[in-house]
């Protein structure tokens, strides 16, 4: 009996031990998220970068964000809380999927959705399809919110 109650112990902690929260605002050192086409010519993409300090839109036409500065002037305290409410809402299952394609972006001029993250050195990123019939059903929510908050944003 002992050894059942020292084993379950045991089996708690390393459970719960190994997943750590993945995404806070204040666990990350930035948060890249945006839109981009890539079957177009002249501004072809619109990115914005978050970090704890401020959200700056990118500045370039290129239809992904490797493409984009982002030394621009902050955006205001309301599109930040709309940037932050967008990280805040990145689905765990999101940050620990093996995928980083989801659906077909862009295979039919439909743009992409891309989303950045870079959390203690190490950066994630994801593409996503527009159509949210083209991606998982856990990611369509975000997807959701991601289309929102562009659209407010612009």
């Amino acid at each position: 009996m002992k050894n059942k109650i020292l084993f379950s112990a045991l089996a708690c902690v390393l459970v719960f031990s190994c997943k750590k929260d993945p995404v806070t605002p204040n666990s990350i050192d930035y948060f890249i998220f945006g839109v981009g086409y890539c079957e177009c010519v002249g501004m072809c993409g619109e990115f914005y970068k978050y970090t704890t300090d401020a959200l700056v839109k990118g500045d370039g036409g290129a239809c992904v964000p490797e493409g984009h500065t982002y030394n621009g002037s902050a955006l205001s305290d309301d599109d930040f809380a709309v940037a932050e409410a967008l990280l805040i809402s990145l689905p765990d299952d999101l940050y620990y999927a093996e995928t980083t394609t989801f659906g077909c972006p862009d295979c039919h001029d439909q743009g992409a959705y891309y989303v950045e993250i870079k959390k203690e050195g190490v950066v994630k990123s994801w593409v996503l399809d527009p159509d949210a019939d083209a991606i998982p059903a856990f990611l369509v929510p975000f997807r959701q919110r991601l289309k929102d908050a562009l659209d407010t944003l612009d």
